[in-house]
């Protein structure tokens, strides 16, 4: 008869703190297949699993502010000329507009061939009602479609002495194309980073109830690391792939269901904490 007065149990021991086996650039390919990365995040990551994220993100958004650099570097050499070919020269003096010639400008869509902007500081033309364009310079305003039941009325009375002609327009655009990727990163960081930790907090629940399934024994903290970890495969799949041709609804089904994928993954691999 056992006679040491320890108890007895039939559960393995529980893994105990060690410190982190990995690296924060092991979950980036890890993450897909590891049980014992996994392991390792419940037991071991917790506050680091944060870090992590923004690390994440912040890779994932130079990748996708570099494509917003080319994507408007193609629409300044592709698409760009088509409109901007079709300006007139317009004149600002003492908060009023003018053209060369006394008549309206229309440009157009080139594809589509529907009015994108009109320009007419003859008076014929006063609103955007019954038109497909979004932007109207009369003499005196700037009128901007925001939706189809709101426009936005900008007055041109603090403008002094100015002259817009395409070159100006492209000025502008090289301008941007220089600059948005750049001044748009840290706000898609952020952006990113809120959404994403919103997310893990929801998926964090859903691992307790698959905890509860499987008979794991782990606590919320753990769960909201490993769903950081199940979240990365589709940050990285929807930043390099992106969506396949499909309806954005049904892709960001798909996404989720391939997270809950690896989260159930990640919370089944910490029911044998002992496993090497």
């Amino acid at each position: 008869a056992d006679t040491s007065g320890r108890s007895q149990s039939t559960q393995p021991p529980p893994l105990r703190k060690k410190g982190r086996r990995y690296t924060i650039v092991h979950p980036l390919f890890m993450s897909f297949y590891s049980k014992s990365f996994y392991r390792d995040v419940a037991f071991n990551w917790k506050n680091y699993a944060f870090l992590y994220l923004l690390f994440l993100l912040a890779l994932c958004s130079v990748v996708n502010s570099v494509k917003i650099h080319y994507t408007i570097s193609d629409f300044l050499t592709n698409h760009a000329p088509g409109f901007i070919n079709q300006f007139p020269v317009v004149t600002f003096s003492n908060g009023k507009a003018s053209t060369d010639q006394d008549k309206s400008y229309f440009v157009k869509d080139p594809i589509s061939g529907e009015d994108i902007i009109i320009i007419d500081t003859t008076g014929q033309i006063g609103s955007l009602e019954s038109t497909t364009a979004v932007m109207l310079l009369t003499e005196t305003n700037l009128i901007i479609k925001k939706s189809n039941r709101e426009t936005q009325v900008f007055s041109l009375s603090e403008i002094e002495d100015f002259r817009l002609d395409q070159e100006v327009v492209y000025s502008w655009l090289r301008i941007v194309q220089k600059w948005l990727a750049v001044i748009f990163f840290p706000f898609l960081v952020l952006g990113s980073y809120v959404y994403r930790l919103i997310q893990v907090l929801i998926y964090g629940a859903i691992g307790m109830l698959f905890a509860n399934i499987l008979k794991v024994d782990t606590d919320y903290q753990s769960l909201i690391s490993i769903s950081i970890m199940a979240i990365t495969p589709v940050v990285i799949l929807d930043t390099f792939m992106g969506n396949p041709g499909i309806s954005t609804e049904f892709w960001w089904f798909v996404c989720f269901l391939i997270a809950m994928g690896f989260l159930f993954f990640g919370v089944r691999a910490n029911s044998n904490p002992t496993a090497p």
